[in-house]
């Protein structure tokens, strides 16, 4: 008779600690369905995203709750899970080699899911093409406050690959520079308006204005051909 109420007791003990953990899980953000409809206003308006939330929120689904959750839930679908491990994957080369910077400002990460093919819920590229820029902001944002020690690095480099006796180096100095340009290029069109396919921009003389801003000098004629070189190299456009 004992060991059939403790056994009931048991199976009592077992059925709150069930119920408990699931609404721990509940309450942590967890839930037995870890791929919840993405946010994608609010994921729109986000200033950056990390490899991580491009992937689920290109994809549709809110980042939180995948990452939190067990192997279990996951797994739960896993044709899904595989999508986005591979478009985080696909995003980190992308890092590698200069498409993208490590903070990825949503309309980029846009722009070049666009310009491979691949599919991203249109929503998320309507609110993000439709926001206010940094340019007409007192403060210049960060990564252009570095654009003129980039020039000069991309100046030290072609010296260096031109002179003979580092010839041996040269292929490796070129893809260095060829990066180098592709950062450049990245930083012209998000932040100065650059646009390869005109023949007239005006980014040249804003990034030599910048330049001033820091006492440094260039001319805009030399930013131009760095950019013009760049655009020939790199750009995939146009974009609408």
């Amino acid at each position: 008779m004992w060991s059939d109420e403790r056994a009931a007791q048991d199976m009592a003990m077992g059925s709150i600690g069930r119920q408990t953990a699931q609404e721990t899980d509940i309450e942590g953000g967890v839930s037995e369905n870890c791929y919840r409809p993405a946010d994608l206003v609010r994921w729109a308006k986000m200033p950056f995203w990390t490899c991580e939330e491009l992937a689920c929120v290109t994809l549709g689904f809110e980042p939180a709750p995948i990452f939190k959750a067990t192997d279990q839930q996951q797994q739960s679908d896993r044709a899904t899970m595989q999508k986005i491990l591979d478009r985080i994957d696909q995003a980190q080369r992308a890092q590698e080699m200069g498409y993208l910077l490590r903070q990825i400002k949503p309309i980029i990460a846009l722009n070049w899911l666009q310009a491979l093919d691949e599919p991203f819920p249109p929503k998320l590229l309507e609110v993000a093409a439709n926001l206010p820029t940094f340019d007409n902001l007192s403060e210049v944002p960060a990564e252009s406050a570095h654009y003129n020690g980039v020039v000069s690095r991309l100046a030290a480099l072609e010296a260096v690959a031109s002179s003979p006796k580092d010839i041996a180096n040269q292929s490796s100095q070129t893809r260095v520079i060829s990066t180098l340009r592709k950062i450049i290029l990245i930083m012209a069109v998000d932040k100065y308006r650059y646009d390869p396919d005109k023949t007239r921009n005006t980014a040249p003389r804003s990034i030599q204005d910048a330049a001033a801003k820091i006492e440094l000098t260039i001319s805009d004629d030399a930013v131009r051909s760095h950019l013009e070189q760049a655009g020939e190299e790199h750009w995939l456009g146009p974009f609408d």
